[in-house]
């Protein structure tokens, strides 16, 4: 099982659709070692798979940035969350690393990072589900803790109630966190687009000078709306 056979792309589809439909058993059956460039463009493709989700949702006018912002920062997307996928899967796997060593696994970092890796084949469904507002959130933290403590007795040999109990309390943290945030972040938005269209309902019949203090206005306004917005995520 610890065997390298190399990389192999077409497998992929399976890999991820073990992880969402028979986790024990993939994770039961996963190689602990074999290197770091299977998981790395696991995490890759999955990430494309999340963005292009992302973009078309945006498109039809779902999710948060709406149908403009998806349109402006859908290349960005594209290139930019499956690097931060791989980037964040490589800090996930380090914390991940020193809980299952304090819980008792003698499994290497190698090990922890595959774990991860292979957990993001949900990322491109609660993509999806975050059409629904927080509902994508919770179902991302909570799914992915069932994951987590799936691959704890799995691969780590940790008992299982010991892994619901570790990792249960830090779900909760994490869904607390990101609730705030995303509420704090679609306060934002409904804010700056309520004051986006005031400004430009009127800005046809106002003065040159008129249209500089309604723009120094708005950007006050959307100063205070960022700062309201960011006391609200703490």
């Amino acid at each position: 099982m610890n065997e390298n056979k190399g990389f192999d792309v077409s497998g992929m589809p399976d890999q991820a659709i073990g992880v969402v439909t028979s986790p024990r058993a993939f994770f039961r059956a996963m190689p602990r070692d074999g290197g770091y460039l299977d998981p790395i463009v696991f995490l890759l493709v999955m990430g494309l798979a999340a963005a292009l989700v992302q973009i078309i949702l945006g498109f039809i006018g779902f999710g948060q940035a709406g149908i403009a912002g998806m349109a402006a920062i859908g290349l960005l997307a594209i290139i930019m969350l499956p690097l931060f996928l791989v980037v964040f899967g490589f800090i996930t796997a380090a914390i991940g690393y020193v809980v299952w060593r304090f819980l008792g696994s003698n499994q290497s970092f190698e090990t922890a990072f595959r774990c991860v890796a292979y957990m993001s084949a949900i990322t491109p469904i609660t993509s999806l589900l975050g059409a629904i507002p927080y509902f994508g959130t919770l179902a991302h933290v909570a799914w992915g803790m069932f994951l987590v403590v799936i691959a704890s007795v799995e691969v780590h040999a940790v008992r299982e109630r010991t892994a619901q109990i570790v990792f249960g309390v830090i779900g909760a943290i994490l869904v607390l966190i990101s609730v705030s945030n995303e509420y704090a972040a679609r306060h934002l938005q409904a804010q700056f687009e309520r004051m986006s269209g005031e400004f430009r309902e009127d800005l046809d019949e106002k003065s040159p000078e008129e249209i500089g203090q309604a723009v120094g206005e708005f950007l006050k306004g959307l100063e205070n709306a960022t700062r309201e917005g960011a006391q609200q995520g703490q």
